[in-house]
């Protein structure tokens, strides 16, 4: 069964790939390793922003295996690239992620990580299931951006290009090679 401390180190990976801690502000408010203020109001209380690396790295995955991980079951995924595409998916997408995934596995969508959707998740394919998934998000990604533009507020290079590459990887740190993504 999959790690939830690997799916958690898989996300971290692109929410702060150096581990630097560095807080930033954006439409979330203050971020910090991915958790923005808007969406956990509680870390502002636990003063979160301002803490030491360690211990905001240490709150960070707490946070991020307590929350995250239960909501998408990750333990009761059986193969760990696939605990953390899904799970990565969750963390950024929400719960569009779930009917995504169910959808790729032809589980009834009805945005519950259940017994049906496991056993669907765990009796597909590993990898042919990442590279749905990745498709998925990129579809995903790109409706976003459409969107955003429609209504005045065009996202960043940037940020297009990091959701691209998070897309685009197949729920192992370091298999995406920016290469492969021009094809």
């Amino acid at each position: 069964m999959a790690d939830p401390a690997e799916a958690v180190k898989y996300n971290l990976h692109f929410e702060d790939a150096t581990l630097s801690g560095e807080v930033t502000e954006d439409e979330g408010g203050k971020t910090r390793f991915g958790l923005a203020s808007k969406y956990n109001p509680d870390l502002n209380d636990e003063n979160f922003y301002a803490l030491p690396v360690e211990e905001a790295l240490t709150k960070a995955m707490q946070i991020y295996t307590e929350r995250y991980c239960p909501r998408v079951d990750v333990t009761q995924i059986v193969d760990q690239a696939v605990a953390n595409k899904i799970y990565d998916m969750f963390v950024n997408m929400g719960d569009e992620a779930i009917f995504l995934v169910q959808n790729c596995v032809g589980a009834d969508a009805d945005g519950h990580i259940g017994p049906n959707t496991l056993r669907q998740i765990n009796s597909s394919d590993p990898g042919g299931l990442c590279y749905r998934l990745c498709n998925v998000s990129r579809a995903y990604y790109k409706k976003v951006e459409l969107h955003s533009i429609s209504i005045g507020k065009p996202r960043s290079e940037g940020e297009l290009k990091s959701w691209d590459t998070r897309a685009r990887c197949m729920g192992k740190v370091g298999d995406f090679q920016p290469e492969k993504a021009q094809q």
